[in-house]
């Protein structure tokens, strides 16, 4: 009888181990997920200005390509030439092509005397003066910090296609100690660098036009 008491004890005892190391097992883990967005505006003003055009104008925007190896929400470091590292916790808000279009387009908005920016695709009927098109080879940060865009963009006229404009950028902004906000806050400061190149190419088209009207 002591022996069955004593089996049953220890039965109990176990069952009740076992069920207190399953709940510490089972309890929640802390979610250490992170969102990021890009942000426009983030860049220095051009030590001159460009002109403005006489105007405003329409501007189309698109095609947009980012390399395919960023068309996921993991925010990439490269760690050499051959090998990327994708964050668990550090994420993009929304997808990073729409989002790189969004703040391009935004910064185009507020550089140019645009009234309106249009999204590719358009309709042919839709009347624009100009479209931006960017392909984009790199856009992420290091692991030493350095973000880099390097990206060609081209200026067309969007009835014919002809390329009035193109251009090629290398842009690196440092990102401090390497923390994922100053790395996204750098990444948005290259974007701001390249759209200020597009803008003034744009005013500088718009005033090539409009003295080639006016002669």
């Amino acid at each position: 009888m002591k022996h069955s008491r004593l089996l049953f004890a220890l039965s109990v005892a176990a069952c009740c181990s076992l069920w207190l190391g399953c709940g510490s097992v089972l309890a929640p883990l802390p979610d250490n997920t992170r969102y990021y967005v890009l942000t426009s505006g983030e860049g220095p003003a051009p030590a001159t200005p460009a002109p403005s055009a006489s105007s405003p104008l329409v501007v189309g925007l698109g095609p947009i390509s980012l390399p395919g190896y960023l068309d996921r929400q993991q925010i990439a470091t490269r760690v050499n030439p051959n090998r990327l590292d994708y964050s668990d916790d550090d994420l993009w808000a929304q997808p990073l092509s729409s989002n790189f279009t969004q703040v391009l387009g935004q910064n185009l908005a507020s550089l140019v005397r645009a009234s309106q920016i249009v999204d590719y695709p358009w309709y042919s009927t839709q009347p624009m003066d100009y479209a931006v098109q960017v392909r984009a080879a790199h856009f992420e940060c290091a692991k030493d910090g350095d973000c880099q865009l390097d990206a060609t963009w081209s200026i067309v006229e969007p009835r014919s296609g002809k390329v009035l404009r193109r251009q090629h950028n290398d842009l690196v902004a440092p990102a401090g100690d390497g923390d994922p906000s100053a790395k996204v806050a750098a990444l948005s400061r290259v974007l701001f660098q390249m759209s200020q190149q597009i803008a003034q190419a744009l005013r500088q088209l718009a005033l090539t036009r409009v003295a080639a009207a006016g002669s």
